[in-house]
């Protein structure tokens, strides 16, 4: 038989919507010189679903969405669900270097709330934001582990709700 204890002590969380787990899919940092870089995401549904972020560290390069060319330079970034109807290149004569993340498609809800908050898959941030220091931390070698990259990928809206 239990026997019963004088103080109770009871932590309950409560959470009234489902809440997804966002894992990671891919994470890389890529400096793109070759003209021939030219992602169509809708020809990419062997990749599965995803979100995509792409931050451009120096350069630029291109995003065409529902036939609105952007040009994605410093300090920008987008964010975008594959497959999807939009296409990005490298454009002629240019470079680009980039930070990307790949998120499970359990980010889809996240990232229409960023999107519509931001009004557009075109993200802009100030070089010294919460945001884009959280987004370097996944890059810094010495911190990069199986259990940092989880602890990111947890705090995911953190990243982009303090944009600033």
């Amino acid at each position: 038989m239990l026997k019963k204890e004088k103080e109770w002590i009871l932590n309950i969380f409560g959470f009234k919507k489902p809440f997804p787990i966002v894992t990671m899919y891919g994470i890389g940092r890529h400096k793109i010189t070759d003209p021939d870089y030219y992602w169509d995401n809708m020809k990419r549904p062997q990749d599965g679903n995803y979100c995509l972020l792409q931050y451009t560290v120096s350069g630029h390069g291109e995003i065409k969405i529902d036939n609105k060319i952007y040009r994605i330079g410093k300090n920008e970034a987008f964010f975008v669900k594959v497959p999807g109807k939009h296409v990005y290149y490298l454009p002629k004569n240019a470079s680009w270097e980039v930070l990307y993340l790949e998120f499970s498609v359990e980010a889809e809800n996240f990232r229409k709330q960023i999107v519509k908050n931001a009004g557009s898959e075109i993200l802009k941030f100030s070089p010294d934001s919460k945001s884009i220091s959280l987004l370097w931390e996944f890059f810094m070698p010495q911190k990069v582990t199986k259990s940092t990259i989880f602890l990111n990928v947890q705090n995911m809206r953190t990243i982009f709700f303090l944009n600033s």
